[in-house]
C-alpha cells in the first residue's frame, strides 16, 4: 500500500507538465513525495511546504543552473527524516525550517545575479518557459480575483518543445533597416546583438505558429502578429512604440524584481 501511495503521488507530480523544471530532478521529486506524505501537517500547511520546496528547487536548478548531482544527500536526508517520522522534523515549522536550511546557500538575490541579470536565458529553454509562464500567471493575478489564464493558451505554449514557444522580440538575425541602430546604449555605443537578444527582457511566450510568423519582421509587423494572442506579457509589448536595447533592459529589470519576490523563501 505504501508503494501504491508513492506511485499515486508521483503520478500527481508528473501530471503537471508545467512543473517539469523542478520535477525532473530525482532528489527533488523524492522530497516532494515526502512532503506530500507527511503526517504531521494539515492540507494548507502542506501546500505552503510544497511552495517552499518549489522555490528553493527552482533557485538551485533553474536560476543557478546547478546539475542533478547538486545537494543529492541534503534532499534525500530531509526526505528520509520526514517519511520516517523523525520527531525533530514532524511539524510544519520543523519541516519548513529544514527546507529553508536546504536553500540557505542559494539566496534569491544571488540567484538572479547569477542566472538572470544580463544573462543568456534562452539557452535554458525549459527553465525560461517556466519562468515566463510564472510571470504570465503573476500578471493575471495582478488584475484581481476575476482574472484567469486561458487554458487553451496554456496548452498552446506547453504542448510542444520549449524552444518552439519562446519568441525573441528583437530578432536574433534582424533583416532590413528597421532594426538598425536599435541596439545602442544610452550613450550611443553600439552593442552586440548576440550579447543581448537572449536576455529575459527580450523573450516572451508565443505559440509556435505565431512565433514562426513573427520571426525577423520589423517591430510594427511583429506587433500585428502579437495582437493575435492574448497573453498579458504579449499585450504589454504591443503597447510599446519601439523596441530597443533600453526596452530590453527595462523589461528585464521589471522581471528580475518580480522574480526576487516569486522565488524568495515563503
Amino acid at each position: 500500500m505504501k508503494l501504491l501511495d508513492v506511485a499515486r503521488k508521483l503520478v500527481e507530480l508528473y501530471a503537471s507538465t508545467y512543473l517539469g523544471p523542478v520535477t525532473k530532478i530525482l532528489q527533488a521529486r523524492l522530497l516532494a513525495v515526502a512532503i506530500m506524505s507527511a503526517t504531521g501537517v494539515n492540507d494548507n500547511e502542506r501546500r505552503k511546504l510544497l511552495d517552499q520546496w518549489e522555490r528553493i528547487t527552482f533557485r538551485i536548478f533553474g536560476l543557478f543552473h546547478k546539475d542533478s548531482r547538486t545537494k543529492v544527500g541534503d534532499y534525500v536526508r530531509l526526505a528520509s527524516r520526514i517519511v520516517t517520522g523523525d520527531l525533530e522534523l514532524h511539524t510544519y515549522n520543523q519541516i519548513m525550517a529544514g527546507l529553508r536550511e536546504l536553500g540557505d546557500e542559494y539566496h534569491i538575490d544571488a540567484a538572479v545575479e547569477e542566472g538572470l541579470i544580463n544573462r543568456d536565458y534562452y539557452n535554458h529553454p525549459e527553465e525560461c518557459r517556466y519562468l515566463l509562464w510564472s510571470y504570465e500567471v503573476h500578471l493575471a493575478e495582478e488584475l484581481g480575483s476575476g482574472a484567469t489564464v486561458d487554458e487553451h493558451e496554456k496548452s498552446g505554449i506547453w504542448k510542444l518543445g520549449a524552444y518552439d514557444s519562446i519568441e525573441h522580440i528583437f530578432p536574433q538575425n534582424p533583416t532590413g533597416s528597421s532594426w538598425r541602430s536599435k541596439m545602442r546604449s544610452a550613450g550611443g555605443t553600439r552593442k552586440k546583438i548576440e550579447s543581448n537578444v537572449n536576455r529575459i527582457g527580450n523573450l516572451l511566450l508565443l505559440p509556435i505558429q505565431l512565433n514562426q510568423e513573427a520571426q525577423n519582421s520589423s517591430f510594427n509587423s511583429k506587433k500585428e502578429t502579437y495582437c493575435k494572442h492574448n497573453l498579458r506579457m504579449v499585450q504589454q509589448v504591443c503597447k510599446k512604440n519601439d523596441w530597443t536595447l533600453a526596452d530590453i533592459q527595462a523589461r528585464e529589470a521589471k522581471i528580475v524584481e518580480w522574480a526576487k519576490i516569486r522565488w524568495r523563501d515563503v
